[in-house]
């Protein structure tokens, strides 16, 4: 979560130089900070895909609800 919102939050700020590069060395990673990463880029990428217009701090407290209600598996 705490990188999602790092990296989106740089995006806001047309950091995209950085966000990219920040977003291609997560998506490396396989410790929880890659994992949470990938977990929540594919959630949203499957909201999209769904037609959603959630912003993504929406799509992200949907997610949370989800995995504490047993809706969304990891």
């Amino acid at each position: 979560h705490a990188v999602y919102m790092e990296i989106e939050t740089m995006r806001r700020l047309h950091e995209y130089e950085y966000a990219q590069y920040m977003h291609n060395f997560t998506l490396m990673r396989d410790d929880e900070y890659g994992k949470g990463y990938k977990l929540i880029a594919d959630y949203l990428k499957e909201k999209e895909a769904e037609g959603s217009h959630m912003t993504p701090y929406e799509a992200m407290k949907k997610l949370i609800n989800g995995i504490i209600d047993g809706t969304v598996k990891l």
